[in-house]
């Protein structure tokens, strides 16, 4: 049966329900190949040629609570997952501009041409807002005039946080530690004069190692949904100064200015100030380590169109496009293994507990802005 829907990566055709029918008894019938599916403890799924299960082991029944093969006869692994991407060509998963870079998606693709593929894929789910980190296996299998995949996905965010708070606590935050040492020798050597500038110093890198610790704690609150929204009335020009003078003593910030836009505005809004700092925070730093020595970093607050509060970071610096495409999924990042919370915070907290919505608009003429739109009060 032919698709004619629109695709920005794999096709969009689908199988007929015969088709699938057929393929889908010739695993479930073979009592043998179906135990030895069912013995694999991560989720399996059997895929034919456009990408549609065909056969599903039990971990993915119990672990979606699905009770019955029909539920999900001719979906894609996407699609099974409620991917935020799977639905938005129209042509469902594997069809959109995102999918381009799916771990998932270039793992099948590859197995159908008859070669074995791994890869990590991201997947943020529509209907919770969940997110997960997988590794993926697909395997190329032929079974009569048939090819297909053997696609297996092994949920490691337990790993990824793990690799995320080894290289906090062992190097961002030993990194600070080492400076209290190194501040405090010195003051045992120096006239009286000249220790308040030093315990100046101490202050502040006592202050960001009490910052980095509540970093991660509010994250961690957030993404088991423990975390407690406080609101409170925000001065958004107060809030804005503030913020710039906290961000200016940042190692990010080295050689590197941040102004306020002449058109910001100053709105009272009602939110919580603690989460919309650390949003703030988290897009003005992203923005510094964006931008070239000497480059200037501009925040701004003004209303949108539906008389919401938007506030934007934006920096000279352009995002490819296959980098775009992954811009607030967890554990993503251009900066190496371990790195990648900071745009998937912004929009966490954004979405989830201050009722907004997180969002960025790159080109190589106008730079990169990000912006967050907020209610004018989020009780």
């Amino acid at each position: 049966m032919k698709n004619l829907l629109k695709t920005f990566f794999a096709p969009a055709e689908r199988s007929s329900a015969r088709e699938l029918q057929k393929s889908h008894e010739y695993f479930s019938n073979d009592e043998l190949l179906r135990k030895v599916l069912n013995c694999v403890p991560d989720i399996l799924l059997v895929l034919n040629k456009n990408r549609q299960v065909v056969y599903a082991n039990k971990t993915l029944y119990n672990a979606l609570g699905i009770k019955e093969f029909n539920d999900i006869r001719g979906m894609r692994p996407g699609e099974i997952l409620n991917c935020v991407h799977a639905e938005e060509c129209g042509g469902g998963c594997g069809t959109s501009e995102f999918c381009r870079e799916c771990g998932a998606a270039n793992a099948i693709i590859q197995s159908l041409i008859g070669y074995e593929d791994v890869r990590e894929c991201r997947i943020m789910r529509k209907d919770t807002g969940e997110a997960f980190d997988f590794r993926v296996w697909a395997f190329p299998l032929s079974a009569g005039k048939e090819n297909f995949s053997i696609f297996t996905a092994k949920d490691i965010r337990h790993e990824k946080r793990r690799e995320v708070l080894e290289r906090i606590f062992f190097h961002d935050i030993m990194n600070i530690a080492g400076n209290f040492v190194g501040i405090t020798e010195m003051l045992e050597d120096i006239p009286d004069r000249k220790i308040s500038s030093y315990v100046k110093m101490l202050r502040l890198s006592s202050e960001k190692l009490i910052d980095e610790i509540n970093s991660q704690r509010e994250l961690m609150l957030a993404e088991n949904c423990d975390l407690k929204v406080n609101p409170v009335q925000i001065d958004s020009s107060e809030l804005l100064k503030d913020i710039l003078e906290t961000c200016k003593t940042g190692d990010a910030a080295a050689k590197r200015h941040i102004k306020i836009g002449h058109d910001s505005h100053k709105i009272l809004l009602i939110s919580d100030i603690v989460l919309l700092r650390r949003v703030m925070g988290n897009m003005i730093k992203n923005a510094f380590e964006a931008s070239k020595e000497g480059e200037s970093v501009t925040v701004n607050c003004e209303y949108s169109k539906n008389n919401d509060v938007v506030f934007s970071v934006h920096n000279k610096g352009f995002i490819k496009p296959e980098v775009q495409h992954q811009i607030f999924q967890r554990s993503f990042s251009t900066k190496g293994p371990g790195r990648g919370l900071g745009a998937y915070s912004i929009k966490l907290l954004t979405e989830r507990y201050l009722k907004g919505k997180a969002s960025f608009e790159s080109s190589p003429e106008k730079g990169t802005v990000f912006k967050i739109t907020l209610p004018l009060s989020c009780v």
